[in-house]
């Protein structure tokens, strides 16, 4: 049974890490450090997902968040109210020319908005023509 841990990695953090990392923590903190560990934790977390949304160009502090949109069309916001606290990204928000596409997520590529004004242009000039 331990051997088919290797290959789950989860598995293994918790059952031979974990214990390991609480032990560091409780001789070299004590206790307290215990305590502080899930607040480390879920500041690491708000770092880190702040850092990665600003690679991408996305402001989620903006106050007109109607520009902003996902790929599908969906607004982007925090979830469950995160966005009451500040941003603590170690990075500023990265331009249209400077952020990181990630397809995956479904990042439109860089032009994408000129593209689709251009596209409107075109569909209503061609609308325009065949009713006249």
């Amino acid at each position: 049974m331990v051997f088919y841990q290797i290959f789950h990695p989860v598995l293994y953090g918790y059952t031979k890490l974990a214990p390991y990392l609480v032990r560091g923590i409780l001789r070299t903190f004590g206790v307290r450090g215990l305590i502080a560990l899930p607040f480390m934790t879920l500041t690491s977390e708000k770092i880190i997902y702040d850092t990665f949304i600003a690679m991408r160009g996305i402001d989620l502090y903006k106050e007109d968040e109607s520009e902003q949109v996902y790929g599908d069309g969906e607004q982007v916001q925090f979830p469950q109210g995160g966005g009451s606290l500040g941003s603590w990204s170690v990075m500023p928000i990265a331009s249209e020319e400077d952020r990181w596409i990630f397809e995956i997520f479904g990042d439109k590529p860089r032009g994408w908005k000129e593209a689709e004004a251009a596209e409107a242009e075109a569909a209503a000039a061609s609308k325009a023509a065949s009713s006249a």
